[in-house]
């Protein structure tokens, strides 16, 4: 059997809002099925509109269905790559008062994406063409993502009071502090008179 061709065409970036994510690994650990050091995630797509992004070139597969009669789930590995253009990724977060902030994470901060609960994610993703052992196709480059982190009742009620670095809790602690006499403490008991 003759490997698929794919007639290559210019695909547009795919935007997806609400979208669901699973597989997390913004850290590039290294797993079953993942390279040390390949960031990634895995994206559900709409089973509906996967057979046309499949005959397109992407590289749609399926989730085994947890349940006998189930319909097998559609999804999309997308890449986090810093090697040519950075993506954009934006952390959004809840003050108390319902306040909404977003920061820009730098790639050293993004593997915490791996560990947060998730409320929204609305995200990019770049098409990038390939040509390999006679396969063809597109892989899927996250461009940007904006993920809106669900926070419980205890971070929204301490939300505003300002996060101190623990370096300088540390440098507050020991303050007049000499470290010469750093010896334990002895318990001389009672002073008698």
């Amino acid at each position: 059997m003759a490997p698929s061709q794919v007639l290559r065409k210019r695909l547009e970036n795919l935007m997806v809002e609400d979208a669901r994510i699973l597989f997390r690994n913004f850290a590039g650990e290294e797993r079953q099925f993942n390279p040390a050091g390949e960031r990634n995630f895995t994206l559900v797509i709409d089973n509906n509109i996967a057979p046309m992004m499949a005959d397109d070139g992407w590289n749609i597969k399926y989730l085994k269905p947890k349940e006998d009669g189930d319909q097998p789930q559609a999804i999309l590995r997308v890449k986090v790559s810093y090697k040519r253009k950075p993506p954009t990724i934006v952390l959004i977060t809840e003050k108390g008062q319902g306040e909404k902030s977003r920061t820009t994470l730098p790639e050293d901060m993004i593997d915490m994406l791996d560990y947060i609960d998730i409320a929204k994610v609305d995200l990019i993703v770049n098409p990038s063409w390939y040509d390999f052992n006679g396969r063809q196709g597109y892989s899927a480059y996250l461009k940007s993502i904006y993920i809106t982190m669900m926070q419980d009742d205890l971070e929204k009620k301490y939300a505003d009071i300002p996060e101190v670095n623990p370096a300088d809790v540390q440098r507050e602690l020991t303050d007049g502090f000499d470290p010469a006499y750093n010896e334990p403490l002895i318990d001389l008991g009672e002073i008698e008179d």
